[in-house]
């Protein structure tokens, strides 16, 4: 344990990724940091606050590497491509692939599936699938897809008395329109048909049932939010980032979950210059490995978060044409 300290107390006070390995050299655990010797020598110390598993972890843990990077964003980007590269036993977050399931919408029907389908709509991957159940949930609540009461009342159109069983079929298909387009992300109409609910309840006093669709309107905002970002990134679109450093501006392009090259200024310059010289280090064929990409895969949904919140909260993403990008070389 000494040893390890010394070893972690002896590295560059610089940002990176560590690999906690055993004896044989198995990789139990990915983890990042702003500041690599201040996080890894935090493992071998007394520390009350350790929970079980890192003391366990640490009983195990026989050596280390460490692979430097040159800001804190790029440690979070590395670290998520190994935990996905290696699925190390101790970490928890993106290691449970088989809990990343899809939305399907087709033949009439919107469900949960575990690979991706070619026919339909299919959107994903999603984590988890209990979260996604929830939305389910409340999809069916507010549109009546399934079961006796599907018929029972008209959600886009009221029934009336003159309402005739084919007027009612239409309006069933109307529904189905509607959901589609909201999955797509042609409107947010649920959101609407959830306020009414929570504003018809809260005027009748019946404030329990009014909490109640409010939870559902916070089910549906997380995963409309959440499905807005995907769509966003499987588009035919760069995105720029544009991070401060210390010592001048980092720049990246990022394209369907991927960052295809980053560069470094000693300052900021005019975004069209950094873009050109970002294109001229992506070649042809890397390029056309990634725009044939026709979804998301598990480590793309996992990473385009990082992507954009990180970049959004520290400096900027700004969205470019591809059109108006320079050719590769």
């Amino acid at each position: 344990m000494a040893n390890l300290l010394r070893a972690a107390r002896a590295l560059p006070p610089v940002p990176g990724v560590y690999l906690m390995k055993d004896a044989y050299g198995n990789i139990l655990y990915v983890g990042k940091a702003k500041s690599l010797p201040q996080r890894i020598s935090s493992y071998f110390v007394k520390n009350p606050q350790h929970s079980g598993k890192i003391q366990q972890l640490v009983q195990r843990i026989d050596h280390f590497d460490v692979l430097t990077v040159e800001s804190e964003f790029d440690a979070l980007w590395l670290e998520c491509q190994k935990i996905h590269q290696y699925r190390p036993p101790y970490n928890q977050l993106m290691n449970h692939f088989e809990e990343y399931s899809y939305f399907h919408f087709a033949n009439n029907q919107f469900k949960i599936v575990d690979s991706w389908q070619d026919s339909g709509l299919t959107l994903g991957p999603f984590y988890k699938k209990s979260k996604m159940q929830d939305f389910l949930a409340v999809v069916q609540s507010v549109y009546r897809l399934q079961g006796p009461l599907q018929y029972a009342a008209g959600i886009i159109t009221p029934y009336t008395k003159e309402t005739t069983a084919l007027e009612r079929k239409a309006e069933y298909q109307a529904r189905l329109a509607e959901i589609l387009d909201l999955l797509s992300g042609e409107n947010q109409l649920l959101l609407q048909r959830i306020d009414d609910k929570v504003a018809f309840f809260a005027t009748r006093n019946a404030y329990e049932q009014a909490q109640v669709w409010w939870e559902k309107r916070e089910i549906a905002q997380r995963f409309l939010r959440r499905n807005k970002q995907i769509l966003a990134t499987q588009q035919d679109q760069y995105f720029i980032g544009i991070l401060p450093l210390d010592r001048g501006t980092k720049y990246y392009l990022y394209y369907k979950g991927e960052i295809l090259a980053s560069t470094t200024y000693l300052r900021q310059v005019p975004l069209p210059q950094a873009v050109k010289k970002l294109m001229g280090k992506v070649t042809q064929k890397q390029l056309l490995a990634v725009k044939e990409k026709l979804r998301l895969t598990k480590m793309d949904v996992d990473r385009f978060p990082i992507f954009f919140n990180y970049l959004q909260r520290h400096g900027e993403v700004v969205a470019w044409p591809t059109e108006k990008a320079v050719s590769t070389k």
